[in-house]
């Protein structure tokens, strides 16, 4: 993964990064 890529995905990409990491964390 490019830091472009990460740059044009920033929001995609933490949101899921958010949404496998948050049940385990709320659980």
């Amino acid at each position: 993964v490019s830091t472009e890529w990460l740059n044009n995905n920033h929001s995609e990409v933490k949101i899921i990064d958010s949404s496998w990491h948050m049940p385990n964390t709320n659980r």
